[in-house]
């Protein structure tokens, strides 16, 4: 076996640990062994591993939680200068020895480990290895699923993620656990499926979650996965991994997504970033817009969206997602239906519907113009020239060029009166009237037609002036 590959952090940790009888578990290793990036570390402990972990934090900068005071659970998270997080847990070893501490653990990929002392030396004593190398997912016990059913999700996660075969006897666990999963707590059933829709391969795992009866068992009224909302998520993975590449239209592999990149492929570092936000630790945008993306409507009419935003409140509520979540989730929505508009209009979009369109929805803006995208792709396809497919490449580089290159120009002009300018200037009262000038100078502004304070007040005289007019 070749030697294994551990992130450097593990080594700042290893010193610390040393006095100590340590092992990092599960997942981990198993990318270790496979060769792939980890930013998650497992620790576990004999004895106590709370001060430990108190002292990794302290040692190296970063935040303690305490995760389960009963259970001797503990969190540390340490960020770095470019914005990668680590995540660091420490639980205490359960069972005699750490043989017996993997045993009754989920499934034999995750159930290794190595002493922090002896990092190349592998404990393995459920075959984990031999079963990541011909490619299966086993569990470690014939009740494993049974005893956590949350262990449904994590299955076909890995499975779709190490590109796995799922063991019948693991199927069938699954099968008689789903009823199960209702007993669940929300929270846990959230972050899990979370883990799902932020990872790679979204619409396979959902996909194979379908197969084996899992919807109908998940959340009151959750939609099950359409044909259409399948394939929003298959181009949604596309889409963003093929724009968070290099700018090369030709590895699109067709003409309509080569067209994507030829429009958009300019903000690849735009929309990287834009990618990773966190409006909560945890779930990341792309978990968000692939929630999104299984709530969209089949058909284009305004019933159907106006029903997709009552199912996507509805499962938002049950998924125990914060207000900021919820209300991103809808706004993204309206912002998709906004911008089919906008692809179905001959002619260029002009600075006030930008400007009305980011005043409606904020930064969701953003996230509606790629829900669109998607949503057009999962509906007409990719295969065969598109008149309808360049205006909405267009009228999507409009918008993003807009939030993102010209955003004091069009978006959030600089504020050139105030209300106290306007109410002294001519002697008005306190009222929403005030706010309604304001508004409709910086959108004056957005459109080039004010520059200036003198400019600005001219045209409040104006306004003024045709409001107190007499009617003819």
């Amino acid at each position: 076996m070749k030697s294994l590959s551990f992130p450097p952090l593990f080594d700042q940790v290893q010193s610390i640990l040393s006095a100590s009888k340590a092992y990092l578990v599960g997942g981990a290793v198993r990318d270790a062994l496979l060769g792939k990036e980890t930013h998650d570390l497992d620790f576990t402990l004999e004895g106590n591993p709370i001060p430990w972990a108190r002292n990794v934090a302290d040692r190296l900068g970063g935040a303690f939680y305490i995760l389960d005071k009963e259970r001797n659970t503990a969190r540390v998270i340490i960020r770095e200068r470019d914005g990668h997080r680590h995540v660091l847990d420490f639980t205490s070893l359960q069972g005699a020895n750490i043989e017996d501490d993997l045993r009754a653990r989920d499934f034999t990929i995750t159930a290794m480990a190595v002493r922090v002392q002896e990092p190349q030396k592998v404990i393995d004593p459920l075959g984990g290895i031999p079963d990541l190398q011909s490619g299966v997912l086993r569990a470690c016990s014939s009740h494993a699923v049974q005893e956590d059913p949350i262990r449904i999700l994590r299955a076909t996660r890995m499975a779709v993620q190490y590109e796995l075969r799922i063991t019948g006897d693991v199927k069938s666990q699954i099968r008689r656990s789903l009823s199960d999963l209702r007993t669940e707590s929300p929270e846990r059933l959230r972050d899990e499926f979370f883990r799902i829709l932020d990872g790679p391969r979204q619409a396979s795992a959902l996909k194979t979650l379908t197969s084996l009866g899992f919807h109908s068992h998940m959340l009151p009224g959750f939609p099950t996965l359409s044909p259409h909302n399948q394939r929003c998520l298959r181009y949604a993975e596309w889409l963003w991994d093929l724009l968070g590449e290099e700018h090369d239209p030709e590895a699109a592999g067709n003409r309509a997504m080569g067209l994507a990149v030829l429009r958009l492929g300019s903000f690849q570092e735009k929309i990287k970033e834009h990618l990773q936000i966190n409006l909560v630790p945890e779930r990341s945008m792309v978990g968000l817009m692939s929630l999104a993306a299984l709530f969209l409507p089949g058909e284009q009419t305004k019933a159907a969206f106006k029903q997709s935003q009552t199912d996507l409140r509805r499962s938002a509520h049950h998924l125990r997602l914060s207000n900021q979540e919820a209300q991103r989730l809808l706004r993204m929505i309206r912002a998709c239906r906004q911008v089919h508009v906008f692809g179905g209009k001959s002619g260029s979009l002009t600075s006030r519907e930008v400007y009305r369109y980011f005043q409606s929805f904020s930064e969701a803006g953003v996230e509606g113009v790629f829900l669109a995208l998607v949503d057009f792709l999962a509906r007409e396809g990719t295969a065969s020239p598109l008149e309808e497919w360049p205006r909405f490449l267009d009228a999507s580089r409009t918008l993003l060029e807009a939030w993102w290159e010209a955003h004091e120009q069009i978006i959030s002009p600089p504020r050139l009166v105030t209300g106290d300018d306007i109410m002294e200037t001519y002697d008005l009262d306190p009222g929403p009237h005030i706010g309604r000038l304001l508004e409709s100078i910086r959108e004056e502004q957005a459109v080039g037609n004010i520059t200036t304070k003198e400019e600005a007040l001219a045209y409040i005289e104006a306004r003024l002036s045709d409001d107190l007019s007499p009617c003819p």
